[in-house]
C-alpha cells in the first residue's frame, strides 16, 4: 500500500513539474515576437539589396512581368529571373513571362 501511495505521489509531482514547464511567459512571447520581426526585416533587407543590385548590374525587362506580376531581369548569361520576398533569385523560362498590363 505504501508503494502505491508513493508511486501515485511521485507521478503527481512529475506531471505538475511538466505542466509548469509548458506555461509560456510574457518574456517568451516578447522574444518570439522580436525573432519574427527580425526575420521579416532581414528578408526585406535581402530583397531590396538583391533588387537594387539587379537594377544596376542586370537588364530589367520592361514589357514583361513574372508569374505573379514581379519585375523580371536578364542577367549577363542571358538568364531571366525575378526576386522573391526573401531576396532569392528565382530563374524562370521565357515562356513563363506575362505581358505587363498598363
Amino acid at each position: 500500500m505504501k508503494k502505491l501511495i508513493l508511486t501515485t505521489a511521485f507521478a503527481g509531482m512529475v506531471s505538475i513539474a511538466a505542466f509548469a514547464q509548458e506555461k509560456e511567459t510574457k518574456t517568451d512571447t516578447v522574444v518570439n515576437d522580436i525573432k519574427k520581426g527580425a526575420k521579416k526585416v532581414g528578408n526585406k533587407t535581402a530583397e531590396l539589396g538583391v533588387k537594387g543590385g539587379a537594377k544596376i548590374l542586370d537588364q530589367q525587362i520592361k514589357d514583361k512581368v513574372g508569374p505573379a506580376g514581379q519585375s523580371v531581369y536578364r542577367d549577363g548569361k542571358d538568364r531571366i529571373y525575378y526576386v522573391d520576398s526573401k531576396g532569392n533569385k528565382i530563374y524562370i523560362k521565357e515562356s513563363a513571362l506575362k505581358p505587363q498590363k498598363p
